[in-house]
């Protein structure tokens, strides 16, 4: 079966999935990259060790990232979360690998240089353009 999503909605299931498989993945966070990633250091940090342990990255795009605008693609912060010089999560080209595979799945393109210090581009052909995506017979839609 094949369904019709917009691009909005097909990176929203592409989150949803990130989660899923361990990834603390949120979307239009905070006000700002800084603020956006010391949230998510806090909230790791409060954490109980054992749950601490089964985090396999993070990935995130602020406010001000979440207006594609003129130039078509969302810049998606991730990267392990360390807290007191102890790294959680995988690494930065296997959290990349996650995050165009997510988004792979549901259709959006992406695009990583390698470089851990630069962002995931997702590069979208229109705010809420159509995507195209296969459902194997009784997956959710």
């Amino acid at each position: 079966m094949t369904i019709l999503l917009t691009e909005k909605e097909a990176l929203d299931r592409a989150f949803k999935a990130l989660r899923r498989s361990g990834h603390i993945a949120r979307q239009n966070h905070c006000c700002c990259g800084s603020c956006s990633c010391a949230k998510i250091s806090a909230d790791v940090e409060r954490m109980p060790p054992e749950r601490r342990a089964k985090i396999a990255g993070a990935v995130h795009y602020d406010r001000q990232r979440g207006d594609v605008g003129p130039l078509r693609k969302l810049d998606l912060m991730f990267g392990p979360v360390e807290i007191d010089d102890v790294q959680y999560g995988k690494g930065h080209a296997e959290i990349a690998a996650a995050i165009s595979e997510a988004c792979a799945a549901e259709g959006l393109a992406t695009f990583w240089d390698g470089d851990p210090s630069r962002c995931v581009e997702v590069l979208f052909q229109g705010a809420y353009s159509p995507v195209r995506i296969r459902v194997p017979s009784g997956a959710e839609a």
